[in-house]
């Protein structure tokens, strides 16, 4: 049990810096690479978080 809440905290602490370091880097230029190969450019807007890191430029 003990180490479940253990996980559970490592994971909480680092979708906390993920969301840290997406608010520093909000406005400004990057590259999107898709798996497919495909590069995006442009401004970065915003994030979704909420299951799988997605990007808006």
């Amino acid at each position: 049990m003990e180490l479940k809440n253990r996980v559970e905290e490592e994971n909480c602490l680092m979708n906390e810096a993920l969301l840290l370091a997406t608010m520093y880097i909000l406005c400004l230029p990057g590259d999107v690479h898709l798996t497919d190969g495909s590069v995006y450019s442009g401004i970065f807007h915003t994030a979704a978080v909420e299951k799988e890191f997605g990007t808006v430029l």
